[in-house]
């Protein structure tokens, strides 16, 4: 895992609007069957138990999701150490390897956390993203996180409490075109999904 180096704000914002409008404005979309789309559903069948030694939540709405943290400690490992080799090579650049320090120390910090839980750690409370570190940022942003537990979920390797009722399957839904794609994970009312994120953009 490597962290790509922040773009130094050497463009004038307004000078970069120009620019993305004129791109939108010169996109032909007639090229593209754009009245074409498609929906696609499929049912996740959701484990009948997990490591009860071992284990995270993650709440999110009328959804309280059950996981391994075990995948999510190797997660952290792995990182950790890809981060510790590639912090190396900027041993004289002092900024860059600063940068590549916070988001270290934020691994260190989750595995930390993860190793000595207590089950039913609320995973909401680790601090995991890739960006600058600041306080408000450090008040709950677990993107990384999320990211994980949605890929578990997919896979059916979470149990998942609804409304307080223990549920064992989802549904998956994609709509998408030639531009985009939602897909949505929920239980009986897709307005109401656990989790809902763009599959792919294209432009």
């Amino acid at each position: 895992m490597k962290i790509k180096r922040f773009v130094k704000p050497i463009f004038n914002l307004k000078y970069l609007i120009s620019i993305l409008i004129g791109l939108v404005g010169s996109i032909s979309f007639s090229q593209y069957d754009l009245g074409t789309s498609y929906i696609d559903q499929t049912e996740i069948e959701l484990s009948d138990a997990i490591d009860t030694n071992q284990y995270g939540v993650w709440e999110t709405g009328d959804y309280k999701i059950l996981v391994n943290t075990k995948p999510i400690i190797t997660y952290c490992e792995d990182g950790y150490n890809a981060l510790i080799q590639s912090q190396k090579q900027y041993l004289n650049d002092t900024n860059e390897f600063n940068r590549y320090q916070k988001y270290i120390d934020q691994l260190s910090r989750a595995q930390k956390e993860l190793k000595t839980m207590t089950n039913g750690l609320d995973l909401k409370k680790l601090v995991l993203y890739i960006g600058p570190e600041n306080e408000e940022n450090n008040k709950g942003n677990s993107y990384e996180i999320e990211s994980l537990v949605k890929n578990a979920l997919e896979k059916g390797e979470a149990m998942v409490y609804y409304k307080g009722s223990r549920i064992f399957k989802l549904q998956k839904k994609t709509n998408g075109d030639y531009v985009m794609s939602v897909v949505k994970i929920y239980f009986d009312d897709e307005t109401n999904p656990a989790f809902s994120y763009y599959g792919y953009i294209r432009w």
